[in-house]
């Protein structure tokens, strides 16, 4: 009974996406200039992390066509189409998109009787809420990391929170290089920091978890060197240097030592 209704659901609301979608052709209304590209999609074994191609650039074409003309569309018709093509196994399906001209990377579970399953628009207001932060720095124990960076900053999307906001967080473990046919973050422990210096470990234990870059410098860093502050503090506190004695220092440091007056 859940899963007629569910199928029912997403008919209708398939069905009010396409009405309004034939209404905007119908009187050339254009609700966007080309600013989202779906370049490919693909499925990959969650187990295995083998890459599998289906035939389905009419779907894609059509796909972009209705960019064109809507705020939204859905992609249950997608994942039925790549269910028909697939077997039994647990597949994700992987969006290659552009918008604004950069590149990014979604992936959702393929799942019989889904809810309905909106692609992401992002509108310059969202945009404005974006987390400007992002990942710097990777160390683990194989010569991957360069791929991650590079990943890590597709798969966190426009808005750069892994689709949280669009209630289709993307986990660690779902990190996926099609260039190495990998999920890069599992069976490894991986270190990272941010651009404020905030540290990240990744291990088995939370790979599974979506992850939440930091938006400012963590308090607990500013608490850990508090012992070295009060010591600055105690010792340099009578120390007191001129604004006029610091620009001659620079000066002196860059082209050597000023002439006297």
């Amino acid at each position: 009974m859940l899963s007629i209704l569910k199928y029912l659901v997403v008919l209708l609301f398939n069905g009010f996406l396409e009405s309004k979608y034939r209404l905007n052709v119908l009187f050339n209304y254009r609700v966007t200039q080309v600013e989202i590209e779906i370049k490919n999609v693909y499925a990959i074994d969650k187990d295995s992390g083998k890459r599998v191609n289906v035939d389905c650039k009419e779907l894609i074409h059509c796909l972009n066509e209705k960019i064109k003309y809507s705020h939204h569309i859905i992609l249950n018709n997608l994942v039925n189409y790549f269910l028909k093509k697939l077997d039994s196994k647990y597949y994700l399906l992987e969006i290659d998109y552009k918008k604004y001209g950069k590149d990014y990377l979604l992936n959702i579970e393929i799942k019989r009787d889904m809810d309905p399953v909106i692609f992401p628009f992002y509108n310059l207001r969202d945009l404005k809420g974006k987390n400007m932060n992002k990942i710097m720095f990777i160390e683990s124990e194989d010569n991957l990391n360069e791929e991650r960076l590079k990943l890590l900053e597709k798969y966190g999307g426009p808005f750069n929170d892994f689709y949280r906001s669009k209630g289709l967080g993307i986990p660690l473990l779902n990190v996926y290089s099609a260039k190495y046919e990998k999920f890069l973050f599992r069976d490894v422990n991986v270190k990272m920091e941010d651009t404020f210096l905030n540290e990240y470990e990744i291990n088995s234990e939370n790979v599974g978890d979506v992850l939440c870059i930091q938006g400012s410098l963590d308090e607990s860093k500013l608490s850990l060197n508090e012992e070295s502050e009060k010591y600055i503090l105690n010792n340099y506190k009578n120390f007191n240097v001129a604004p006029r004695q610091i620009i001659r220092g620079i000066i002196e440091w860059l082209f050597g030592k000023v002439k006297e007056e």
